[in-house]
């Protein structure tokens, strides 16, 4: 049997746009793994060494952590495509619920 995590079951010949899609793909089907949408929307922040998502969680943070640990273990493709690091994580809450009032959030 395969271990997914050790190694990629995608063939070395596909181009790099096609492993790249698989690769959002699979991190998509993570970010979904309980299949109760407990993830509502993701923000993904792209530099030159790294690429931040950050999930923004319904109302129950232990679903939503089991999906980002599973996205976590399914990133790896991705990575290895994009030639960056990879962090999924839960986004500041605070925030969140800041912009869904209609506040607005300023960054330093």
């Amino acid at each position: 049997m395969l271990n997914y995590i050790e190694k990629s079951p995608v063939t070395e010949n596909l181009d790099k746009e096609l492993k790249i899609a698989i690769g959002i793909i699979r991190v998509a089907d993570g970010l979904d793994y309980t299949l109760i949408q407990s993830i509502e929307r993701i923000e993904v922040v792209k530099s030159d060494r790294n690429t931040d998502i950050k999930a923004y969680c319904r109302d129950n943070k232990h679903l939503c952590k089991m999906s980002i640990n599973r996205a976590n273990t399914k990133k790896t493709l991705l990575e290895e495509v994009i030639g960056t690091e990879i962090s999924i994580e839960i986004s500041d809450e605070e925030n969140y619920q800041e912009l869904e009032h209609g506040a607005d959030i300023q960054t330093a």
